[in-house]
């Protein structure tokens, strides 16, 4: 029944990719004209997967968001936001030692130098490598690891890397230098649930030492043209990212009946537990407990949604809230850009301070939250409905003025490189004539 179900993807792959090309050459709609011919291929297999991916939530009668955010604050009333925010939070220990990689080069750098250091074991959960100079450095450094005798186990989402291969031709020759090298390599899928993804970002040195955040392996992360940001973490609270990994590369073979459970300070969300996701939930609770300060930095917006009806609320009732995104111009995703700027209108209308990255190629690519100096989320949560519905993820939620500190220190430093974003300038005009795109926002709102 897979490979059937299979063979009509890659037919109706196919067929989108001829109609795409046909459409940009007549020039319309706008979208397809500006797509470049090189990333059409790309593009038809995204599309033909995300039409899949609607069917089967069809067949499956998935729950509604109109359900999905009703559970949610369901969670929020039956333990009361200070019990949740207690629960699926954790604590760094004294001993550990962690610094933030906000600069995209000493990102990359400290990569390197953890893998060259590894004496016993590399573990690596990626959403995709790409086949350009950064994906081929990594690959050769994570074979260098092998060869010398270090386990090196790197787990890639099935999807995204079939998807990136369409973009970047060359890329099952990297898979294959790593396999000759002896790194063994899993592409992360689940036959139960064929849409979602492995969109957890960890790498784990030794067992003692780990790098988490939003980085994926490809130029536009190491070069700075995109923003985001790393955690670089040794100590003890290390050791529970360990049995995560085992339990997710163990599922990769036999699927688990019961997804992983929380290994606080880490919280690990499946799409099969949506109505409780814990990482949403958590948001939302500090959200509601906020006094002072909230400060948000996320790639992809949706709404108006349960989201953002709680940081309106917040700024509402005093307290300062502060938001940076990306603009349409800075959007990787174009098709998310309606969404987005229907929630930046909710957002303005109730007092929040949003601001955006500019620029084409300048996608801000960051996910955290930090509430009132001491309560952090940080990971590859993109707290938008694609996340939620069909991604699994992986989040440090904590209590630690020094690590909000930082944080807020980052946020400085994006508010620094961003524009207040205007309503009567910037949002209504794009919400008045994004035609497609609010075509496009209907028919796939849980792929933004």
């Amino acid at each position: 029944m897979h490979g059937r179900a299979d063979g009509q993807r890659v037919r109706g792959e196919a067929a989108l990719a001829l109609l795409i090309h046909a459409a940009r050459r007549l020039g319309a709609p706008r979208l397809a004209r500006q797509l470049p011919a090189a990333e059409i291929d790309a593009y038809a297999f995204a599309t033909a997967y995300t039409l899949g991916a609607r069917a089967w939530l069809a067949r499956q009668r998935a729950p509604t968001w109109r359900t999905i955010e009703r559970s949610w604050r369901s969670c929020l009333a039956a333990a009361g936001p200070h019990r949740l925010r207690a629960q699926l939070s954790g604590t760094l220990q004294p001993a550990d030692t962690w610094q933030l990689l906000v600069d995209s080069g000493a990102a990359f750098d400290a990569r390197y130098r953890l893998l060259r250091a590894a004496q016993r074991s590399v573990e690596l959960s990626t959403y995709y490598f790409q086949a350009d100079e950064t994906g081929w450095r990594s690959a050769q450094a994570l074979a260098d690891c092998a060869r010398r005798g270090v386990r090196v186990r790197v787990l890639v989402d099935h999807a995204m890397l079939a998807h990136k291969a369409r973009e970047t031709p060359r890329l099952d020759r990297l898979v294959r230098l790593l396999h000759d090298a002896g790194v063994e390599v899993r592409l992360w899928h689940d036959p139960r649930r064929p849409f979602d993804s492995n969109h957890r970002k960890l790498l784990l040195i030794d067992g003692r030492t780990a790098l988490v955040g939003g980085r994926n392996f490809a130029d536009h992360y190491r070069l700075g043209q995109w923003r985001d940001v790393d955690l670089l973490l040794s100590g003890p609270s290390v050791r529970p990212l360990g049995r995560l990994f085992e339990t997710v590369w163990a599922a990769t073979t036999t699927p688990a009946e019961q997804p992983p459970a929380p290994f606080a300070p880490w919280f690990d969300h499946t799409p099969s537990r949506l109505l409780h996701d814990a990482t949403a939930c958590w948001s939302l609770a500090c959200i509601e407990l906020a006094e002072c300060t909230i400060d948000v930095e996320l790639p992809y917006l949706v709404g108006p949604s349960l989201l953002t009806h709680c940081l309106v609320r917040a700024a509402q009732r005093g307290v300062r809230v502060r938001l940076l995104t990306n603009s349409a111009q800075s959007n990787d995703l174009p098709y998310t850009t309606y969404a987005a700027y229907a929630a930046m209108r909710h957002l303005l209308g109730g007092q929040v301070d949003v601001r955006a990255r500019r620029g084409a190629g300048r996608t801000l690519h960051s996910k955290y939250l930090v509430v009132d100096g001491a309560w952090v989320s940080l990971g590859s949560h993109n707290l938008d409905y694609y996340s939620s519905r069909f991604c699994c993820e992986t989040n440090l939620q904590v209590h630690s003025e020094a690590l909000a500190a930082a944080l807020e220190d980052c946020f400085a430093d994006g508010l620094a490189d961003s524009q207040p974003v205007d309503l009567a300038a910037d949002v209504l005009p794009l919400l008045r004539g994004a035609h497609t795109l609010r075509l496009f926002n209907w028919l796939f709102k849980d792929f933004q």
